[in-house]
């Protein structure tokens, strides 16, 4: 069942897109004049999507796969709110987040894509979302690989340390009151406000994107929490990056990095160096952490036996698929293997 709301508000824009396709000839120049422009080369929503109004349902009608072509889909705190802002002028995206996969509201997505439009001067631009949610979302991957199977898929990572230290302390910064870091060493529950040693566990979730055999010889790497994608299902081709890449001082492997992400994105311009930088923490608040504390020892040995299984996995099972894309593949191989040590020693 739809919420009420997204099927009225699917249902005005259908029924508008059926006038507009009649409307376009003399349509005025109003605020609504671009949206049917776009629309006049574009098949009819209604051959994509189907709405009975009697049970409140939309249903997907037609392949829908053509109206995505990236997605960034996490992890949270590895930076990709800023690399989404760095597209977005050679990119077709929306500014907030976009997480219909997470919750099946395929059908308001599929509306919202359609109307977004993807030509600047002629020339067509990749169109886009990002959320970071997906990568451990199931609902979410299996959405990519039933609607979206070509949808190339972004996934930005870094040391599970570090990648739960600054979610913990985004959550202060919002005002969040969170758990003890030691009640927050399995998955998330009440009081954790979404932080977890879960929610940084890279390789299993890297695992259901599908991109391995998942042989018995993996499986003695990690103990998969998630299950992987079916043999009959899979998603896109994947690009990886490591965070410290957004800021990398090798200005030719930096230059390297936007040549290859351009590459995979079927960007033609040439990206201008990336706005993220490694400043440090600049403030501190009250009940921020320093991960490396000696009160915070329990959930340390968590991530760091999270990142060593990370490591190993990636480099010896992940990498080696024709579908999984990195920049500098040596340079991306040593930071790897500098998971294998403990950043706290």
């Amino acid at each position: 069942m739809l919420k009420k709301q997204l099927l009225l508000r699917l249902a005005q824009r259908y029924e508008y897109y059926e006038d507009a396709e009649h409307a376009i000839p003399n349509v005025a120049k109003t605020e609504h004049f671009q949206m049917a422009k776009n629309l006049k080369n574009k098949p009819p929503i209604t051959e994509m999507i189907s709405i009975n109004r009697d049970n409140d349902t939309a249903t997907i009608t037609s392949d829908i796969s053509s109206l995505l072509d990236f997605a960034i889909i996490g992890f949270a705190k590895a930076a990709t709110s800023t690399l989404l802002q760095d597209l977005s002028p050679y990119t077709s995206t929306p500014r907030e987040e976009v997480c219909n996969m997470v919750v099946g509201d395929i059908p308001i997505l599929v509306n919202d894509l359609y109307t977004l439009s993807n030509e600047v001067d002629g020339k067509r631009l990749p169109r886009g979302i990002k959320c970071p949610q997906d990568i451990s979302s199931d609902a979410s991957i299996q959405n990519f690989a039933t609607y979206f199977p070509r949808t190339k898929l972004i996934i930005g990572i870094r040391h599970p340390l570090y990648l739960f230290e600054s979610l913990y302390n985004f959550r202060i910064l919002q005002g969040y009151k969170v758990l003890p870091t030691n009640k927050l060493t399995n998955r998330c529950i009440p009081g954790s406000q979404g932080v977890c040693a879960w929610r940084t566990n890279i390789a299993d979730f890297l695992a259901r994107m599908g991109k391995t055999p998942m042989i018995d010889e993996e499986k003695k790497i990690h103990e998969l929490e998630t299950d992987a994608l079916g043999d009959n299902s899979t998603v896109g081709e994947v690009f990886v990056y490591e965070i410290s890449q957004l800021s990398d001082t090798r200005q030719e492997r930096e230059t390297i990095f936007r040549k290859d992400l351009a590459k995979f994105l079927n960007i033609t311009d040439e990206l201008p160096p990336m706005s993220h930088r490694n400043k440090g923490r600049t403030h501190y608040y009250q009940n921020f952490i320093e991960i490396c504390d000696e009160e915070h020892k329990d959930i340390q040995m968590v991530l760091i036996e999270q990142a060593r299984k990370a490591s190993l996995w990636i480099r010896q099972f992940f990498l080696k698929s024709e579908d999984v894309h990195v920049s500098s593949m040596d340079h991306f191989l040593n930071i790897l293997e500098s998971w294998m040590d403990d950043p706290c020693q």
